[in-house]
């Protein structure tokens, strides 16, 4: 009996380290890419909760493997923007998965919406991004197709804008 629990004991411990390991696949150091785009040029700004241009960039994973997903966002002098970024997912309904960082794990078949913003401050710019993406099949060739959704917001007129990313091909 107490062999029995030894060994349940170790199954368990080496459960909990390979479910680990699986969580620090999307840690930003050692990020090896295996396909990724850039999302070029789009206005940011927030002056107030009325008057604002944000960025919300879409991205589907088409495989069936959970893949890793680093989104960066730089401002117009290079400045790393990624630190106000929130990551979503759901409809109607958004669940916040992660916030202030920019590397994400993306199920198969789901999507996550990736935004960039600082809601309570005053910043005004031109920003692009970067996604890049890894697996942990080392053949995968694509895993994600993806959107940028541009909302502006003047004065409570609000207006929206698509742009696919990649042209919409899948990278």
């Amino acid at each position: 009996m107490i062999r029995l629990m030894k060994i349940m004991v170790m199954v368990t411990a080496m459960v909990i380290f390979a479910c680990g390991s699986a969580l620090a696949q999307c840690n930003d150091c050692n990020f090896n890419a295996q396909g990724g785009t850039t999302v070029p040029g789009f206005l940011y700004y927030y002056t107030n909760s009325n008057t604002f241009s944000l960025a919300y960039i879409t991205l589907t994973n088409t495989s069936s493997n959970t893949i890793c997903c680093r989104v960066n966002t730089y401002g117009s002098d290079g400045e790393d923007l990624t630190s106000w970024s929130v990551v979503k997912k759901g409809g109607v309904e958004w669940t916040t998965v992660l916030t202030g960082a920019g590397s994400f794990e993306i199920p198969p078949h789901e999507t996550r919406c990736y935004i960039a913003h600082l809601p309570s401050s005053r910043y005004h710019t031109y920003a692009h991004a970067t996604v890049q993406w890894k697996s942990s099949d080392p053949l995968q060739k694509n895993a994600l197709i993806g959107s940028c959704t541009l909302r502006n917001s003047n004065n409570g007129v609000m207006t929206t804008s698509y742009i696919p990313v990649n042209n919409g091909n899948p990278f």
